[in-house]
């Protein structure tokens, strides 16, 4: 009874232009456009339009075609998440299994064998970090404890096919998520690097959006929950002009051309491929916003 009374004066606050939180005294930068960054040499957290966020590996931002948002706008109509939260979840891995790496990144020049689909970075253009063969590595709960495991025998969160342990730890993350900032609001730790929303800016001249690179639960549940703007720790700017410059454009993995393409259906959040039987299913059709 609570968690409903709470969640209506949330619900009663955002309708009046108030948001209920509580968010640490400023130690860092703290602004409110995106335009702020760019003035500074130092990283800073700006409150983030959830319709600019893009979800690292579908592009889309975090609105009701994302599967975690959906999940948890169908737990908080219930009293009961979590079975809400692992029917929405339990679809979304059965639909989503992307085989190659077209699936993901279109039909472009890369091949199949350029990066794993059981990791948890795509390798976008733009994207600094090297190559790797490395096994990678997923969390999961064994018990009340956080272990990790292959992500070939487990998948990651992004996509299926998952494995028992994984489902379950991704429905009981946002089931978790969800009562803990229905009850609390939405705390940041302060002085805690780990507890901030992380992602960089992509921008096109006065296009531009954010991608979530840490803390994609949590942005998917505040977007559930009705929350317009997410405070984003960010990490780095993209700019387009750079283009010619890209890592992966420098490395021989994409051309010019492929990079301006996928660069601007970032930026305009277009899903990617393996996204279709998802967003063409009956759980999603009507749902996004």
């Amino acid at each position: 009874m609570l968690a409903l009374i709470k969640r209506a004066a949330h619900s009663s606050a955002r309708a009046l232009g108030f948001q209920i939180s509580r968010l640490p005294s400023p130690h860092i930068p703290w602004g409110h456009r995106f335009h702020e960054v760019l003035t500074r040499a130092e990283p800073m957290v700006v409150q983030i339009d959830i319709r600019r966020t893009r979800w690292k590996a579908g592009r889309v931002s975090f609105d009701s075609r994302h599967p975690f948002t959906l999940s948890v706008q169908r737990a908080a109509e219930v009293r009961s998440p979590i079975p809400a939260i692992r029917e929405v979840l339990e679809a979304y891995y059965r639909l989503v299994q992307p085989t190659r790496c077209s699936d993901i990144i279109e039909s472009f020049g890369m091949q199949d064998d350029a990066f794993s689909l059981a990791r948890h970075n795509v390798p976008w253009p733009w994207d600094t970090q090297p190559a790797s063969r490395d096994p990678d590595r997923t969390p999961f709960y064994d018990g009340d404890a956080i272990v990790f495991g292959s992500s070939q025998a487990h998948g990651v969160q992004h996509w299926g096919p998952v494995s028992k342990q994984k489902l379950d730890t991704e429905v009981r993350k946002l089931a978790d998520l969800l009562i803990s900032i229905e009850q609390r609001g939405y705390v940041v730790e302060g002085r805690n690097m780990d507890s901030f929303i992380r992602g960089y800016i992509m921008r096109n001249r006065e296009d531009w959006a954010c991608v979530i690179t840490q803390g994609q639960h949590r942005v998917a549940v505040l977007s559930a929950l009705g929350y317009d703007k997410v405070p984003v720790y960010i990490t780095r700017v993209v700019d387009y002009i750079d283009l010619p410059y890209f890592p992966k454009i420098t490395a021989g993995v994409y051309s010019l051309d492929e990079a301006s393409e996928l660069f601007g259906r970032m930026i305009i959040g277009e899903p990617i491929p393996a996204l279709s039987p998802w967003l063409e299913s009956s759980f999603n059709l009507g749902s996004s916003g």
